[in-house]
């Protein structure tokens, strides 16, 4: 193995000072189509380029430099413009500039005598991007005159290069003292050897972190005033495991708790585990909060993983004073798996909910409150006592360099520091890095680097970096073109899809079509864009993201080409027929026709996509890739442009002419009906500015929903728009209306309408202030002076809670009312955020009082890939839909399925993608919206809303799982609606008085013990306060209350009078409607803290009904549910939601047959993650 030494190459600084030794870098000195001043045009070889001054773009002042060529490549022939500029020999220093184009190849920068440091800048694209690189010139390198020559190169076709702000400088001191450490965002960590418990300060000596420092890390664009609020971070270590830190001062305590503990006064650390220093969030990340309570008890969250830290994982000690408060914890190192001592990066956010009710935001870096990145964020090093270096890699795959930050702690002068690269070869080229003669005590480094990868072998290579000769960090490269290696990904991907289609012709099934379908499509697609792309770069970025699910694809079509040659035969597939579909007990019904013909009546689910007009060219696709329903948009803006002359309400109809009407006359011609949502948010602007008084502060509406002029508005709307689009031949399209697209209700005692109504709320239901102090224990003179009180006052803060839920209510029930009386047998649903909204009591949003007017359960919920502390969040999913069946049996609408996170830039496997899915049918939805199908282009992702970023229409491996998951759901239907059906004898409390107080407990509660029930083969359903007290138990003999610390007095009294057994956590039933003590007519028992599933089922489940299937091995994280299938046997559904295979074993007298695949199966089985089973026993 050969050691290679490379001498003064590209590695980038950090930090520069000294002017710049470029004349006219910026080009402002040259007219516009002119050679810019200070630098000399030439051509080589009778190049054809174009170099000169323009003012199209420009990053500094108004002008760049403008490089194009029509000459191909080829020896000595190029266009260039040098300068000399007066270098020195030994000297490190840093070249830096900005660069953007269209089809910009050959761009280089040479640099000394004899042109021998060539600086290629890869990936230029259409936006400006930075480079810097850092060089040392040998004394042969300067010409005569003592200058060396800075020369810019064009050499190749190119459409459009811009260059700007080109600047060489020489390098500044690497060296960090302990004062600059916050300002360079960089830290030692500690150790600690004390007890965290008797820490009340953060102990002297120990370095600290000022929040905020400046006014650029504060949410209000200031420093706030010591005297009311500053805070302090600081981090240590010990064996157990990493030590936080954190001294607030603030003045009012406002403590919160569970997942929007963020809301209220709290601190959320995320760690960069991994040290990636990433420009997006990573899987190894933990972001967590905690709070210190009025009494100093700690809570804490954890936002990567959902739920409270572990006790067994780590320990949090909190202390609350009259002018702060201060927080000691430690995480342990078992916990912090994707760790690896000595190096990590981490960020800060305390959060002040101030005494006015706003909520202030200070944070170290940028990267966590604004969005989820670290490349900001401190650049952490436990001390240990020995040397330690610590490196963030900017990028893993080059064939320029390998760039990145490296940190070191604890290096003694003088220090040599350089990488060592073993290539692809197995050949190791040492690279220096830094001389520094000269460190202080306690002194750090820093250092941004450059590694050249134009003499290293191609494949997969080592970089270790080496203080004075000893290695002590490093990571794994590719020296690989990623425009090369992606696309001939793709060849290789079509090679095998055309290889596929030969093997697959004769086979009709939906299950062969649909995939082939998908592919047929999207992979072409990809190799004819990328092919006339001027930047190739961008959709080999994207291939990235979805490449690897589109491969997985091709191996589940490989697979089951298989299968079909060794004799497996498909199931028969349904496909609704457009026409009526009717409601039968909750769930659709509808004319289907069969894969072999046969046409029935038949229980039926809907699954497709939304939300926007774009998709309208997708309208003939969407049924070979398996989609049944869209959801498309309308609001009052569309409809009422500009005010009426002669009635204020006076619609326009051309819109729905021209466009919607159109658009739903295409979907319905291609069998798909349309969702139907109506938009009350799109109001006129002019109606806004003519009706001021309905205006609302804040909020997704911008007006008031109590106001009259609101209802007269959406009156008119309702009646005009539906009753037109009643009449139209079309009309027969729309599935169903959704009125209301994430309600929220957030008004305010602040707005003198709602100080108004709720005063007559209050003399309506209580009749006199007196009544009311003897509810709420109060002294209150009048009902102005509870008005006045407002949100102070807990029992007054939580009956205006209720009467904005009572106004919701209303305003939904009047939106219903109005379609209905417009568009009789028309089913109508509202897509609240059943998971967001029911536990945030600033939304206003009850689901049993939607349930009251709604045909089917509608809703917006969540399951993204690799969180909720499972490989797939599903019990956000199982929850949400449990508790809106339980409030009304009628089935779900998920009108705006989150099951791909908004900006997701990772690959998403394509098995989450349809346990997602069909999961959610197991648990009561008949229809899904997948948000979000909007097909951009890698060129068009600057102009293309965050929100919409890498959505499923661009990765097709993820919608032939949606369309997959359809088949199925579509073809077992039945027994899918058979999980519903089945009335459960256990039920869980559902409080929505607990959520007008403690909603985050509520939920942290709920959350924990509902993951724990459905890893037991039992269904539990809820049960509401409403329904306890008007005795509409349902078939409930044992019930459950968890996390609801405050119940009303009459449910109270009711659950004195069950007739079941009542088990309660310690959490609950501690305080009634007005958060008076709750004095009990009965002894609950009390159920063990954070009881685990084994034993909540032999314990309190199995007693009450005991099941005929059980499941045998490890069955933590196995989603597990037996119900009767009305046909004397039984259903099963398993799910893994752990990382790993599991086996495990089915104990039952009884046999199993595998209803997805339709073949027998054994009850001794390996279950994979994210494979879900339907099994029928009998």
């Amino acid at each position: 193995m050969r050691t290679l030494l490379f001498c003064g190459l590209l590695i980038g600084s950090c930090v520069a000072d000294g002017g710049n030794l470029l004349k006219n870098g910026s080009f402002e000195l040259g007219s516009p189509g002119g050679v810019p001043e200070n630098w000399h045009f030439a051509a080589s070889g009778a190049a054809q380029a174009e170099i000169a001054v323009t003012d199209e773009s420009a990053t500094d002042g108004k002008q760049a430099l403008r490089f194009a060529s029509t000459s191909a490549r080829q020896p000595n022939v190029y266009g260039m413009v040098v300068q000399e500029a007066p270098l020195r020999a030994g000297v490190p220093y840093v070249l830096k500039f900005k660069a953007k184009g269209e089809n910009a190849n050959g761009f280089l920068v040479c640099i000394g005598k004899g042109w021998h440091l060539r600086f290629r800048p890869q990936g230029i694209g259409p936006e400006w991007r930075s480079c810097s690189y850092r060089f040392t010139l040998k004394p042969e390198q300067l010409e005569k005159n003592g200058k060396a020559p800075v020369v810019l190169i064009v050499e190749d076709t190119a459409g459009k290069i811009l260059i700007d702000e080109i600047s060489i400088t020489e390098e500044g001191n690497a060296v960090v003292s302990p004062a600059e450490f916050q300002r360079e965002r960089v830290c030692v960590v500690p150790e600690f050897s004390g007890e965290l418990s008797k820490l009340r300060t953060i102990p002297a000596g120990v370095p600290v972190m000022k929040i905020p420092s400046s006014p650029e890390f504060s949410g209000t664009g200031a420093v706030p005033d010591p005297k009311r609020f500053s805070a302090e971070a600081a981090l240590m270590h010990n064996e157990r495991g990493l030590i936080f830190l954190v001294e607030v001062k603030d003045s009012s305590p406002n403590p919160g708790e569970g997942e929007l503990m963020w809301k209220n006064d709290s601190v959320q650390i995320r760690l960069d585990q991994a040290g990636l220093a990433n420009d997006r969030a990573n899987e190894s990340d933990l972001e967590f909060g905690v709070s210190v309570g009025k009494t100093g008890t700690i809570r804490t969250w954890n936002y990567s993983g959902g739920g409270e830290l572990p006790a067994d994982s780590s320990q949090w000690f909190g202390h609350r004073g009259r002018d702060g408060y201060f927080i000691a914890g430690v995480i342990g190192w078992n916990y912090l798996a994707a760790l690896k001592p000595p190096y990590f990066t981490f960020n800060v956010v305390v959060n002040d909910l101030n005494a006015n009710k706003r909520r202030d935001v200070y944070f170290l870096t940028p990267g966590l409150h604004d969005a989820k990145y670290s490349t900001q964020y401190v650049k952490a090093l436990l001390d240990t006592g020995r040397p330690v270096l610590g490196a963030s890699p900017a990028n893993l795959l080059s064939t320029d360099a390998f760039t990145g930050t490296l940190v070191g702690a604890n290096l003694k002068a003088p220090l040599r520091l350089e990488a060592a690269v073993t290539d692809g070869a197995g050949r190791v080229h040492l690279v220096p890095l830094r001389e520094i003669p000269k460190t202080g005590a306690g002194d750090m480094i820093k250092l941004e680097y450059a590694i050249p990868a134009g003499n290293l072998a191609d494949g997969e290579c080592r970089i270790e970096f080496r203080a004075n000769g000893e290695p002590l960090a490093g990571y794994a490269v590719k020296k690989a073109d990623l425009i090369k290696q992606q696309s001939a990904r793709l060849d290789a991907a079509l090679r095998r899809l055309e290889t596929l289609r030969r093997e697959l012709a004769n086979e009709k099934s939906e299950y062969v079509r649909l995939p082939l379908n998908v592919l047929g499509d999207f992979l072409p697609r990809f190799r004819e864009r990328m092919d006339r792309a001027g930047d190739k770069r961008l959709h080999a970025e994207r291939l990235l993201m979805v490449m690897p699910d589109a491969e997985a694809a091709l191996d589940d079509l490989e697979r089951l080409a298989g299968e079909l040659k060794r004799g497996r035969k498909l199931p028969v597939t349904w496909r609704y027929i457009p026409g009526p579909i009717r409601l039968a007990e909750g769930w659709p019904k509808a004319k289907l026709q069969s894969s072999d013909g046969r046409v029935e009546e038949r229980d039926v689910v809907f699954a497709g996509y939304g939300h926007f007009a774009n998709m309208r060219r997708d309208f003939p696709n969407f049924p070979k890739y398996g989609a049944n329903v869209i959801q498309i948009e309308r609001g009052p803006r569309s409809l009422y442009p500009r005010r009426g002359e002669k009635r204020e309400f006076d619609p326009d109809f051309s819109d729905l002419e021209r466009e919607f009407g159109p658009m739903l006359a295409e979907s319905w011609a291609n069998g798909m009906p349309v969702v139907l949502l109506i938009s009350p948010h799109y109001s006129p602007e002019w109606w806004e500015k003519a009706h001021p008084e309905a205006k609302l502060a804040s909020g997704f509406l911008k007006y008031n929903i109590a106001h009259p002029e609101a209802r007269r508005m959406m009156k008119a709307y309702i009646r005009d728009f539906l009753g037109r689009l009643r009449q139209q031949p079309y009309a027969a399209a729309i599935h169903s209306i959704c009125i209301l697209n994430e309600p929220t209700f957030t008004g305010t005692l602040q707005e003198p309408f709602l100080r108004g109504e709720f005063r007559k709320y209050l003399e309506k239901k209580f009749g006199s202030v007196a009544a009311f102090n003897r509810a709420a224990g109060g002294e209150f003179p009048s009902f102005d002076a509870v008005v006045e009180a407002g949100v102070k006052n807990p029992a007054v803060d939580a009956e205006f809670a209720l009467y904005r839920r009572s106004e919701m209510k209303n305003w939904a029930k009047f939106l219903a009312d109005e379609v209905r009386a417009v568009w009789p047998g028309m089913p109508v649903h509202a897509k609240i955020m059943i998971m967001n909204s029911t536990f945030d009591k600033s939304h206003a949003i009850d689901p049993e009082m939607f349930a009251e007017f709604s045909d089917y359960n509608g809703n917006d919920n969540y399951g993204n890939y690799k969180e909720g502390g499972y490989l797939s969040d599903w019990v956000q999913f199982a929850l949400g839909h449990e508790l809106q069946f339980s409030m009304k049996p009628a089935s779900i609408v998920n009108a705006e399925n989150h099951i791909i996170r908004d900006s997701e830039r990772r690959p998403i496997p394509n098995d989450h993608i349809y346990t997602a899915n069909f999961q959610q049918h197991v648990t009561g939805a008949s229809a899904l919206v997948t948000w979000v199908w909007v097909d951009y282009s890698p060129e068009s992702a600057r102009n293309t809303h965050k929100d919409l970023q890498g959505n499923i229409a661009l990765r097709p491996g993820n919608v032939i799982a949606q369309g997959i998951a359809a088949l199925d759901a579509v073809r077992l239907a039945g027994e899918l609606k058979a999980f519903t059906a089945y009335e459960p004898e256990i039920a869980i409390l559902y409080s929505p008085t607990s959520t007008a107080f403690n909603p985050a407990l509520l939920k942290n509660e709920l959350f924990k013990f509902y993951a724990q029930s459905a890893f037991t083969g039992h269904r539990l359903r809820f049960l509401s306060e409403k329904q306890l007290v008007e005795g509409k138990l349902g078939k409930t003999r044992l019930l459950f209350v968890i996390g609801s610390a405050n119940v009303s007095r009459v449910a109270a009294d009711a659950l004195a009078k069950f007739p079941g057994k009542v088990v309660t956590d310690r959490h609950s039933l501690r305080f009634d409607e007005f958060n008076q003590p709750l004095k009990l007519a009965f002894r609950p028992e009390i159920l063990p803290d954070f009881i685990k599933a084994p034993e909540l089922k032999k314990r309190y489940f199995d007693p009450v009904v005991p099941l005929p299937v059980e499941l045998e091995g490890d069955c933590d994280g196995i989603f597990f549910r037996v119900v009767p299938d009305g046909r004397g046997g039984r259903l099963v559904n398993l799910v893994n939601y752990t990382e790993a295979p599991r086996k495990l074993r089915l104990k039952s007298e009884l046999a199993f047959f595998d209803l997805i695949r339709e073949e027998a199966f054994d009850n001794e089985f390996e279950l994979p993650p994210l494979k879900p089973l339907l099994l029928r026993a009998k």
